[in-house]
């Protein structure tokens, strides 16, 4: 796949204009083209990519006032908000559950950080203060119901932002997520976005999904947390790590090891899944009855 260039951040979901959802339509949100030159003012052999946010709002929704739970489904590292609009029926979820589904623009490599290396590159600071506002003043969300989950980068993003946000978001999940990207210092740009690890070790930990986990340990936990990694993924290892440091600390975490490898196939399978769990979460479901209708 050719690398495509980056967006500015700070106009991630500066629109056109406002559209008033309705029922099962994608809307979609645009932003100013922009080349890398023209934003760090240096020479780069790409241009970027207009930005495209997917927003879905479930069936009944323009004829009723209610609130509806939220969910932002992240895509994975060399993707973009498109992937998973022409890998599943993001609508078919929309109502099945009774939420709106967004699919935000992670770019190629972002890493849904704030980059310490580009100052132009602060996904997580655009993420909260610029795309959940739009959503929120542009959408009825309930407040109470906000969740995130995602797939291998997108897991990554998704469990740290649960995790640096607390109270924001009532529950996050992960498909076959990076959840300990110290692991793989050397991998899918990481490094560009944080610097090399060696020399950004701290950076690196407070960026990764495990070592933030490390941080509730002993404490009183209202965390709720769906894990999901096929055990022939590369990444099966650090979520396994995940879920030992999740008991460890009494984390309540939800853990699914099973068949599957780091692929479309899997995670087709298993965003039906994550959605359940968060409509179980939104209905009040207690743990036990959660782990028993998702047959964990």
């Amino acid at each position: 796949m050719k690398k495509a260039g980056y967006l500015l951040l700070l106009l991630f979901v500066v629109s056109t204009g406002y559209i008033h959802p309705q029922d099962s339509v994608t809307r979609r949100f645009y932003s100013p083209k922009y080349t890398f030159e023209q934003l760090d003012r240096k020479p780069v052999d790409s241009t970027m990519v207009f930005n495209t946010m997917y927003v879905y709002t479930p069936k009944g929704y323009k004829n009723s006032n209610k609130k509806y739970p939220l969910v932002y489904l992240l895509h994975g590292w060399a993707g973009s908000s498109r992937d998973w609009k022409q890998n599943y029926d993001v609508q078919k979820l929309a109502d099945k559950y009774g939420m709106i589904i967004v699919l935000p623009d992670g770019y190629y490599d972002s890493w849904y950080v704030n980059s310490s290396s580009k100052k132009m590159l602060q996904y997580e600071s655009a993420f909260k203060e610029r795309i959940r506002k739009y959503i929120e003043d542009s959408y009825r969300v309930d407040p109470k119901n906000r969740f995130i989950t995602g797939l291998s980068m997108g897991g990554h993003g998704a469990v740290t932002f649960y995790l640096k946000n607390r109270g924001y978001f009532k529950a996050a999940g992960s498909m076959s997520g990076i959840l300990d990207i110290t692991k793989f210092s050397d991998k899918w740009g990481i490094s560009k976005r944080l610097g090399t690890y060696k020399k950004n070790k701290k950076i690196w930990e407070n960026n990764s999904a495990l070592h933030l986990l490390k941080s509730y340990k002993g404490k009183k936990q209202d965390l709720l947390l769906f894990v999901a990694c096929g055990k022939k993924d590369f990444a099966f290892k650090v979520n396994e790590s995940f879920n030992k440091e999740a008991k460890a600390g009494k984390v309540p975490i939800f853990y699914l090891a099973d068949k599957g490898d780091h692929n479309w196939d899997y995670w087709t399978s298993h965003v039906d899944q994550q959605m359940l769990f968060f409509s179980l979460v939104a209905q009040g479901k207690k743990p036990d009855e959660i782990k028993k209708i998702l047959k964990l």
